[in-house]
């Protein structure tokens, strides 16, 4: 009897135990969400605004290219490259007229080779010296002239006038400086018209949209609102 007595005395005491553990766990858990919820009410989320503004991207060309060869013909190497400097140094000349300095003309092709020439009426071996040069400009309404130009001097044009776009990217950071600028007065003139006051910009989102003919880029900042 004695026996059973002590173990239900056990029992009750690990069941008070348990009961005053979960009762402290269910408070503190009661306690800490009043806490979070004053916290809240102390806290308030911001409030926030954001305004938008676009511009379109139209890449222009900014460069036009143009490729030109150089021939000269001579008994030695040494009488070829002559002659072929001398042709190169006049059509650079030329190309000075429309500011392409020597160090804008880039050479891409070098070329020499044995060719049969007639010289006072006998087939001879002649040494031919070839130069191919590319040069960029920006004057592209002064490509007509440069073309004459050069054949006035005794330059072969081999290719085609090809026109470069300008840097998309480039042309994206400069518009986009110049769109924030545009979104930020708007921001501070919209705001002074609905009587808030904006605090430090939180977000900025940017889009960017094709179109046929180029982009539209679309900047979009977010405001605290004091």
């Amino acid at each position: 009897m004695f026996g059973n007595e002590k173990r239900f005395d056990l029992e009750d005491r690990l069941f008070y135990l348990l009961t005053i553990f979960l009762s402290g766990l269910l408070l503190y858990l009661f306690l800490s969400l009043i806490y979070q919820f004053k916290t809240l009410e102390r806290k308030p989320e911001p409030k926030e605004i954001s305004f938008t503004g676009e511009e379109k991207l139209i890449p222009k060309s900014e460069f036009a290219s143009l490729r030109f060869a150089v021939l000269a013909r001579g008994m030695k190497a040494d009488e070829a490259q002559k002659i072929n400097d001398e042709k190169r140094d006049s059509i650079f000349n030329a190309l000075s007229l429309f500011n392409i300095s020597p160090e804008e003309i880039k050479e891409v092709k070098y070329n020499i080779a044995m060719v049969p020439d007639t010289a006072q009426g006998m087939r001879v071996q002649k040494v031919q010296i070839s130069k191919e040069y590319e040069i960029k400009t920006k004057e592209l309404g002064k490509i007509p002239e440069m073309i004459k130009r050069i054949g006035e001097k005794g330059g072969i044009i081999t290719s085609d006038v090809s026109f470069l776009p300008e840097d998309i990217e480039k042309l994206r950071d400069e518009t986009r400086s110049l769109l924030i600028g545009k979104v930020r007065a708007k921001a501070e003139r919209e705001a002074k018209e609905l009587g808030i006051s904006l605090g430090g910009i939180v977000g900025m989102k940017e889009e960017i949209i094709p179109q046929e003919n180029g982009e539209i880029l679309k900047i979009t900042l977010t405001y605290i609102i004091r």
